[in-house]
C-alpha cells in the first residue's frame, strides 16, 4: 500500500510539473529541468518511464534525471 501512495505522489508531482511547464512555456523557449529522487531499481525504472512519457508529450522541455541511494540523497538535498 505504501508503494502505491509513493507512486501516486510521484504522479501528482509529475502532473504539477506539467502544469508549471505549460504555463511558463511562452517565457522560456528551451527549458532544462533537473529531477532528483532516491529509491530502488524498480522505482528508478518507473520514474524514468514517466520522464520519457512526459518528454514525448512536451519535447521542448529537457529533463536531466538523477537517482541516488537513500544515504546519498539527503546530503545532496541539503545542499
Amino acid at each position: 500500500m505504501t508503494q502505491r501512495r509513493q507512486f501516486g505522489g510521484l504522479l501528482a508531482s509529475g502532473a504539477s510539473l506539467a502544469v508549471f511547464a505549460s504555463t511558463s512555456r511562452q517565457t522560456f523557449a528551451d527549458t532544462r529541468l533537473r529531477y532528483i529522487w532516491w529509491g530502488n531499481p524498480d522505482r528508478d525504472k518507473r520514474t524514468l518511464a514517466a520522464v520519457d512519457l512526459y518528454q514525448q508529450m512536451d519535447p521542448g522541455i529537457a529533463i536531466d534525471p538523477e537517482t541516488y541511494a537513500w544515504a546519498d540523497y539527503w546530503p545532496k538535498l541539503a545542499t
